[in-house]
């Protein structure tokens, strides 16, 4: 079947790019006639660029990126005064004014702290300027809220190394394009991009990882990029796209991002730290930021070195334009005008030139900038106060945030998205629950390896819980004519119960199986979730997907569990009764691994998981301390729900009835179990209170996931 769709889709593929030669070779003959098929003069196109040379060749297998959408909307965003100080008092950014325009590439650059990502962040609303105002096509209003028309590409290439090219690109583009567009259109929007990345020779690859080899890093950079161009975006930002790739491929990469902007009259800015000099000269605009988050540099990149050896700075002969700007901004190129140069000085030579003042007068005039400030201290009862007062204003404006999203999201359901709308949350669910049995079952071997996982659990509890057995009361006659070292040991005075200890550890052993394995449900692909929802996914469908793929996985473990368990246990009650009672707990142990991946980061989760495991089994499991001593003594009494919502005590209870009441001792079918602790009518409530606790650790694990780490959900 794969095969067969591989083969589809590869047929498609060459007639996209049959058509897309065809187009240019009809691009090719309008633009000897003097116009590009934008419809723009060819000598207004090339204006619009410092050097011919600049616009580079194409680099992929294509000549032209995907046809613009109809709905495809021109942005020019304008900022200024941006600034953004926190709530301790620290100013990161301060006065970056300028704009992004279509149909231009802008590379961000600035040392480290210069507030390259955040200048992202406040454009994009996903940190709150504190001031400066930002327009939209010359209208003042939030660049969020066309945050589906916005793509954003991280640094590190975030998506499920499991899946292929294909797949990932497939993905984005139905997850994101407007459900008026048909699947043919999404289809073919996903080939075209995929001929014109030059990844059709490894379409129907596997990404890869450290341990599995995939396509290479310059080709997953490129599908980084490609999940972002085909949601068909107007706008998009790039967060140091060359980083880890050689001085050739940052230039493919550069060079695909030029003829983006070119042909689709997007809006791109991307930040980079030292491109190589070819790749440089790939972008159109520079702005260099300095330490503080102000204005060194932003304008034109082929006028920036006029405007640095305006104000004394001379760049070596063969030196990197990239490198040389990066020098300046860290002080480590001399002023010829001034021998007390500080790159300080350099905000306010900007500052002067927009002004239309002379650019050099801060370096002639050097008295200020020799002064030293006088920093006075600040007494330890006003900094409390000061980081009390931060802290309160962090909480408010989380609470605030997450208050603001609810909002949205209620409104959403009842109002159409004026922007663009996208699949509802049935489509949402329908397609990550695709992905999702992808993920978990296109890889056999290592499905099968987490099974047997819980298969050797299980036969490790087996072998080590020989003591599941109970010896009950004498008759009281026996009792009264034994000696005495008899008559007050077990058999007359107590019974010999190692039931519950037998059910504590068969809780401990799938517990632990259960929750690791739960945790990499979510914990293997937290970058990718923070992804996903930066770009609208909803969290409930996203998690109830993965979820049900998961039933199976849950299904199996607990048979080969189940298998293994009863290989040297001698248990009394019957089989399909031991397998429910493992069912319902790996269904809640799946849940409580789900909860410690969306709150822990994933190289903790190991640890914490153990400990949680070890808590809930064994402090809360009713064993010690004694369920009967809980419920009856008062130092429990503000405790005592803990146990209530401890699935190992109800499933050790549980345990308990069924092998107490297959067995003949006369106090097991007529006194209270476990000395009042236990209920013989308990068993469907038992495994009833398993199934919800399971559902409140899921409902804690959505929540987790909504609300920790928001801002990289942004």
């Amino acid at each position: 079947m794969v095969r067969k769709r591989n083969i589809k889709y590869r047929k498609r593929l060459d007639a996209s790019m049959a058509s897309a030669a065809g187009k240019e070779e009809q691009k090719a003959a309008i633009m000897e006639a003097g116009t590009n098929k934008t419809g723009l003069l060819v000598g207004d196109a090339e204006s619009d660029s410092e050097d011919e040379h600049d616009v580079p060749d194409f680099v992929g297998d294509a000549s032209s990126p995907p046809a613009k959408s109809d709905e495809h909307k021109r942005f020019e965003i304008e900022f200024e005064n941006l600034g953004f100080t926190l709530p301790t008092g620290v100013e990161i950014m301060r006065g970056v004014t300028g704009d992004l325009k279509p149909g231009r590439l802008c590379a961000v650059m600035g040392p480290s702290g210069a507030g390259k990502t955040t200048f992202v962040s406040l454009l994009t609303n996903k940190a709150k300027r504190t001031s400066g105002t930002i327009r939209i096509n010359g209208i003042e209003e939030e660049l969020s809220k066309y945050r589906k028309l916005i793509g954003f590409v991280p640094q590190e290439d975030v998506m499920l190394r499991e899946l292929t090219v294909r797949d990932i690109l497939m993905h984005s583009a139905l997850m994101r394009l407007p459900v008026e567009w048909s699947n043919k259109r999404k289809k073919d929007l996903v080939l075209e991009t995929i001929s014109f990345l030059g990844l059709d020779h490894i379409m129907d690859n596997v990404i890869g990882n450290e341990e599995e080899r995939g396509i290479s890093g310059g080709q997953r950079k490129r599908v980084n990029i490609g999940m972002e161009l085909v949601a068909a975006p107007s706008v998009l930002f790039l967060d140091e796209p060359t980083s880890g790739l050689d001085s050739a491929t940052s230039f493919e990469v550069c060079s695909l991002l030029h003829t983006i902007a070119r042909e689709q009259f997007m809006t791109i800015a991307a930040v980079v730290h030292s491109p190589s000099p070819a790749a440089f000269n790939q972008f159109d605009d520079l702005l260099l930021l300095g330490k503080g988050g102000r204005i060194i540099y932003f304008g034109h990149r082929a006028e920036a070195i006029k405007y640095f050896e305006r104000i004394g700075f001379t760049m070596r002969e063969g030196e990197s334009a990239a490198d040389f700007f990066m020098e300046v901004a860290t002080g480590r190129v001399p002023c010829r005008l001034t021998s007390a140069f500080r790159p300080t000085q350099l905000f306010t030579c900007w500052e002067n030139y927009k002004a239309g003042l002379d650019p050099t007068l801060p370096l002639k005039d050097t008295r200020g900038t020799l002064k030293r400030k006088t920093v006075k201290s600040t007494g330890s009862k006003a900094k409390f106060f000061v980081a009390a007062g931060a802290m309160g204003r962090s909480i408010g404006a989380y609470f605030a945030d997450v208050g603001g999203e609810m909002r949205d999201t209620v409104r959403g359901l009842f109002t159409k998205d004026p922007v663009r709308r996208t699949p509802n949350p049935f489509t949402v669910f329908y397609l990550c629950y695709l992905r999702a049995c992808t993920q978990l079952y296109r890889n056999p071997g290592a499905f099968w390896f987490d099974q047997v996982v819980h298969l050797l659990c299980g036969i490790f509890i087996s072998v080590g819980t020989q003591a599941n057995d109970y010896l009950g009361l004498y008759p009281q006659a026996v009792c009264r004519q034994a000696p005495p070292a008899l008559s007050q040991g077990p058999g007359c005075q107590k019974a010999v119960d190692q039931l519950p200890g037998s059910g504590m550890f068969i809780c401990l052993g799938l517990l632990f199986g259960g929750v690791a394995v739960g945790a990499g449900t979510f914990g293997r692909e937290r970058v990718v979730y923070w992804r996903d929802a930066s770009s609208g996914m909803a969290t409930l469908p996203y998690f109830m997907a993965k979820w049900i793929a998961d039933i199976p996985r849950i299904i199996i473990a607990a048979i080969m569990y189940t298998l293994a368990l009863i290989l040297f246990l001698p248990f009394r009650q019957r089989l399909f009764e031991i397998f429910d009672l493992v069912l319902v707990l790996y269904f809640a142990a799946f849940s409580m691994g789900y909860f410690l991946s969306s709150v822990i980061k994933p190289q903790s989760v190991a640890l914490a998981a153990t400990g949680f495991v070890l808590l809930w089994s064994m402090l809360f499991g009713g064993v010690n301390p004694q369920l009967q001593n809980v419920m009856q003594t008062g130092f429990y009494a503000p405790i005592r729900w803990l146990w209530s919502v401890s699935a190992p005590r109800w499933a050790i209870e549980a345990w308990y009835i069924k092998e107490a009441g297959a067995r003949p001792w006369i106090e097991l079918h007529t006194m209270p179990l476990r000395q009042g602790a236990y209920d013989s009518g308990n068993y469907a409530t038992a495994l009833v209170s398993i199934v919800y606790i399971g559902l409140g650790w899921a409902l804690l694990a959505i929540l987790g996931m909504k609300l920790v780490n928001r801002d990289k959900q942004k």
